[in-house]
């Protein structure tokens, strides 16, 4: 429940990015509901329901805004290559002490068709995409910095722009321990070079459900990558469907091999929950990395 000054404070946020739009959202008199909505570990977040419309409202600290713009950019590369549903960034930017996202709220569910939501994903992960691997700006995962820079090698952007990074944060490791993992990640990657894909690249559970029985994925963490590297999210903290992977692999083969990939996958955002949130999630990771370290 929101107070009387948190529900002033976000009508008076939404007038103001109504005012700035082209064609204004609402007018004051015309909102009827705001709620606060829970779940996100990172920003406050808010339903608003007026007469013309309902929006979802993120809001966070200025210095947060990079995160928010990533994340519309990543939105518009998702929607712009016509193969799944995504949310609609209507308006970005900061007012006073708070930076913001306002998007095209979505009735959410989470039941329908998953074979459909493989068959897209695996769409979205054949359409072209370049040659390269990063992406034209960096990106967050959570509200980790996400090194882009293009690469045309992936064994050597995986191990030193995603496990790298994460190992740096850590701070648990030597340099010389850090090197040595990040050579192991890249020897057990050196003979697979992928082609190029649009990735979500945070496709948990959470990130993923159906509006008016079509899939929808949000909350993306994009750049162009290994396809795998979105599969291997899916199958992290609870795996999708069953019917999910029949119908990507009928869209887009998933090799064997992938099977042996997908630790490495994992061990990234095993790394980044660590980094973030700490607890056991830095015994999983540490585990995970010494079995990979070990074959």
């Amino acid at each position: 429940m929101l107070s009387t000054d948190q529900t002033k404070s976000i009508s008076d946020l939404f007038e103001h990015i109504s005012q700035g739009l082209p064609s204004p959202l609402s007018k004051q008199s015309d909102q009827i509901r705001i709620q606060n909505v829970q779940g996100g570990d990172i920003n406050q977040s808010y339903r608003i329901d007026t007469t013309t419309g309902q929006y979802f409202l993120k809001v966070n600290r200025c210095d947060q805004l990079p995160m928010f713009v990533a994340e519309k950019n990543g939105l518009n590369a998702i929607a712009e290559s016509a193969t799944i549903a995504t949310c609609n960034a209507i308006s970005w930017g900061q007012h006073q002490e708070q930076a913001y996202l306002l998007l095209a709220a979505l009735n959410i569910e989470h039941h329908g068709d998953w074979r459909v939501a493989g068959q897209q994903l695996a769409t979205m992960h054949l359409a072209p995409a370049g040659t390269n691997y990063g992406w034209h700006q960096d990106s967050y995962c959570g509200t980790t910095l996400q090194n882009n820079s293009w690469a045309d090698n992936w064994a050597k952007f995986f191990a030193e722009q995603r496990i790298g990074r994460q190992l740096e944060l850590l701070q648990q490791h030597s340099d010389r321990q850090r090197q040595q993992c990040i050579d192991a990640i890249a020897r057990q990657l050196e003979t697979h070079q992928p082609p190029p894909s649009l990735v979500h690249g945070d496709l948990w559970s959470g990130n993923i459900g159906f509006c008016n029985h079509q899939p929808v994925i949000f909350d993306p963490a994009c750049y162009i990558g290994d396809s795998e590297t979105d599969l291997a999210m899916t199958e992290l903290f609870g795996r999708f469907p069953d019917e999910f992977y029949r119908g990507y692999h009928d869209t887009k083969p998933i090799p064997a091999q992938y099977q042996q990939r997908r630790d490495i996958y994992q061990l990234y955002h095993l790394l980044n929950h660590a980094n973030l949130f700490g607890g056991s999630y830095l015994g999983s990771a540490s585990r995970l990395l010494k079995r990979i370290m070990e074959r």
